[in-house]
């Protein structure tokens, strides 16, 4: 999946040295409502019986999310955060990177945010998710390419279910649950283009905006080969089961990935005192 859109940005610069920022970048996953009835005739005919099926569509629709926003202000944002009605989120804000002569000279680094999730049980509230930790998965990360002309920018998360209610589901469906991801490389370069590629699993929906509005989404799909994923676990009886060690265990599927493209710009002149004004008017 891939999008191209407009940006624009105004810097002060001589012919190629300057400032420019890179775009705010906020990625949401959650799970939307669904067909409960749908969802259980891909289960049984596939992984669960009947029964088992119908209780797990409807104790997973049950805790479903509300749709975000197609755009944010930094309120509404706020807000959205504070619900905890979403399966994950990562924010990387704007900032300025310097350049001269066509080279990134200085950057900040963005002061990130995100969050693993919760799982919404009704009449309890928010249950928190369990981050990956059975390898270095996690992080964040900002540099520049081999060129020095483009600031790279990586960010992925992952984390599932709480060991409690994975305990849960193995008792309906005797399989764990998986890890769920996002994982974000952005490319930045000083003449405006953009490059961002998202990878993230088959299950949850998970949306993309830029600067505040929504630019690109995936629907969640696949749920049987999802739930499958997270391995087979063994029953012990008494609601005993082997469910993994916390943080550890199988990565979802990944689903298609998201590429976003940001044209160069065409460059406007203007002279003002000692330096130019540089409209990026980018093509269209």
């Amino acid at each position: 999946m891939t999008t191209s859109f407009n940006s624009v940005e105004i810097v002060k610069a001589s012919t190629i040295s300057g400032v420019f920022r890179t775009p705010d970048i906020k990625i949401v996953q959650y799970i939307e409502a669904f067909s409960v009835l749908s969802c259980t005739q891909e289960l049984s005919k596939s992984i669960l019986e009947p029964f088992n099926a119908a209780i797990a569509c409807a104790t997973l629709n049950a805790s479903a999310n509300y749709k975000p926003a197609d755009y944010f202000t930094d309120s509404s944002w706020n807000t959205f955060k504070n619900s905890k009605d979403y399966r994950g989120f990562i924010h990387i804000p704007s900032v300025e990177v310097t350049f001269t002569n066509g080279l990134i000279v200085s950057y900040a680094t963005p002061a990130t945010e995100f969050s693993y999730g919760y799982t919404n049980i009704p009449i309890f509230g928010y249950e928190e998710s369990e981050p990956y930790t059975a390898s270095a998965f996690n992080g964040f990360t900002v540099t520049t390419n081999s060129q020095n002309d483009t600031l790279v920018v990586q960010e992925q998360r992952a984390a599932r279910l709480s060991r409690i209610l994975r305990v849960g589901q193995a008792n309906i469906t005797n399989y764990d649950a998986p890890f769920i991801y996002i994982k974000m490389n952005g490319y930045f370069k000083f003449d405006g283009s953009s490059v961002i590629n998202i990878d993230s699993t088959t299950f949850p929906t998970i949306r993309v905006y830029i600067n505040n509005e929504l630019k690109a989404s995936r629907p969640q799909a696949n749920l049987a080969d999802f739930m499958k994923s997270g391995g087979k676990v063994r029953n012990f009886g008494l609601g005993a089961f082997d469910v993994s060690a916390p943080g550890k265990g199988n990565l979802a599927p990944a689903g298609e990935p998201i590429n976003l493209i940001i044209p160069a710009c065409n460059y406007h002149y203007f002279i003002h005192i000692y330096l130019w004004v540089c409209i990026f008017d980018c093509i269209v």
